[in-house]
Formats: C-alpha cells, sequence, structure tokens
C-alpha cells in the first residue's frame, strides 16, 4: 500500500462494530473515537503526579506514561477514519506500552533465560519491539500475534508473583485487583463486540468497543499506580507512606487514580 493510501479514511481492513458516519459525516465511528478521551487525559494527569517524584522511579516509567498519552491519541485518530496509517499507530503505540512495562516492571528475580540485570532485560526488549514494529508494518495482520506475545507473559508472571513470591501491602491489594479484574473484563467486552457484531447491532447497541476503551483506561491507570508504588518501596519509602488517591477527589473512585506519597 502506498503512503497516501494508508491515511485513506476506511482503509483499514477491520472495521468495529459501530456503524460508520453515523454522527457526523467528519468523524468515521463518533463513539469509539470520543471514548478515547480517558486513554488520551489519565496519563496526562498521572504524569503531572508523577513529576514529582519523578527523581525516585526508573526512566522506564516517564516513557510507558508518555507512550500510553500516543496511545489514546492514535486510537482516536484510528476511529476517526479507520485508516491503515492509524491502524498502525495504535497497534504499535500498544506493542510498545507493553514493552516499557514489561521491561520495567517484570520481577527482578522471575528474569527469563538467566538475565540478571534490567538494564540488559530492557535492551532485550527494546531490540525485539522494534523487530516486531518493523514487521507489522509490512504484515500488519502479526500485530495481534505479537500484542499477545508481549502481554501474555507479563501477565502470567505478575500474577504468579502476585500469589507466590509478593507479601502485598494495603495499597497493592487494592489496585492489583482492580488493575487484573479490569482488564478481564475489558477483554471480555472486546471479544464479545468482535464476535457478535450483529447481535448487538440488532439490539441497537453496537458501542461495546467503546466500553472497552473506557475500562481498559481505567485498569491502565490502576496499574500506573502499582508501578510507582513499586518504584517508591524499591527506592526505600515506607509503604504506609505511599497512597491511592483519585483526581477530582470529589469524584472518589469515578475519578483517576493516582499515587500520592509523604516523604
Amino acid at each position: 500500500m502506498r503512503l497516501t493510501q494508508a491515511f485513506t479514511p476506511l482503509s483499514s481492513s477491520v472495521d468495529w462494530c459501530e456503524p460508520n458516519y453515523q454522527v457526523t459525516n467528519y468523524i468515521v465511528e463518533f463513539v469509539n473515537t470520543i471514548t478515547n478521551i480517558p486513554l488520551v487525559v489519565f496519563p496526562v494527569v498521572q504524569f503531572c503526579y508523577y513529576l514529582q517524584y519523578a527523581r525516585y522511579c526508573q526512566q522506564n516509567l516517564r516513557y510507558l506514561l508518555i507512550t500510553l498519552q500516543l496511545v489514546g491519541i492514535g486510537s482516536a485518530y484510528y476511529h476517526a477514519t479507520l485508516s491503515f496509517a492509524g491502524q498502525l499507530i495504535d497497534e504499535c503505540g500498544i506493542l510498545w506500552s507493553l514493552s516499557w512495562l514489561s521491561a520495567g516492571y517484570w520481577p527482578h528475580h522471575l528474569f527469563p533465560f538467566g538475565i540478571k540485570s534490567r538494564s540488559h532485560f530492557t535492551l532485550c526488549y527494546i531490540f525485539v519491539t522494534f523487530c516486531c514494529t518493523v514487521l507489522s508494518i509490512s504484515k500488519p495482520e502479526c500485530n495481534q500475534f505479537f500484542l499477545i506475545v508481549f502481554g501474555a507473559p507479563f501477565v502470567i508472571t505478575i500474577i504468579a508473583d502476585h500469589f507466590v513470591y509478593r507479601t502485598p501491602t494495603k495499597m497493592y491489594t487494592k489496585c492489583f485487583p482492580a488493575f487484573m479484574l479490569g482488564f478481564l473484563v475489558a477483554f471480555i467486552i472486546w471479544g464479545l463486540d468482535k464476535s457478535f457484531c450483529p447481535l448487538w447491532r440488532a439490539l441497537y447497541i453496537p458501542y461495546l468497543h467503546g466500553v472497552w476503551h473506557i475500562l481498559s483506561a481505567y485498569a491502565t491507570a490502576y496499574g500506573i499506580v502499582l508501578c510507582i508504588h513499586e518504584d517508591l518501596t524499591r527506592y526505600g519509602f515506607a509503604s504506609e507512606n505511599v497512597r491511592i488517591r483519585y483526581f477530582p477527589d470529589r469524584w472518589k473512585i469515578l475519578g483517576i487514580p493516582c499515587a500520592d506519597f509523604k516523604p
């Protein structure tokens, strides 16, 4: 496909359940586009909180938060146009987010292949992610396979670490189920939307993919809180001094989960 054709609306091979151009002639999937707002806003707010304790956290977290913002923007562009270029931006952004997350927060005592150093582990992940990114441009049908290969081992590892090796803190006990269950429900809804589209259209609710966006934004936000908690406690802060707060405060659990701490 030529570069100019890649940006043409509806040039993507994937068309989601929401009817195209239903609300406006300028946006292909209106609901799937606007439900990306949390995917953009949540990482921005968390990045602002992160700056106050950035010196205590590893660089992978900074790159992860920046990449997540690009994922939200790329996903919004993708659903607004359903272009091939938008699909690549969306999927490659998710791939790099998984890379920074896995490289930075894979439990050190469970590194595979005899790797001992996190810096070496990160370099390996960056190299593999770069190769997958190049392949995804030439063979985009491989993208979902790459995402599973990147995501599944990390999820299995952190579950094993949680139940076998870790002594959970109060905040970890609260955020870890929200992170895991949030993504579990989100993936179920994603699969239902993709597999039973005629049913949802017959029921006039072809917007489950938008629900996936919102749930995955919340689940990811809880995951970021866990990452910050991990870095701060690793640096030496007492776990009881690291707590979760919501922005804005008056929204309580419906707000954006953020990590806060007392020095």
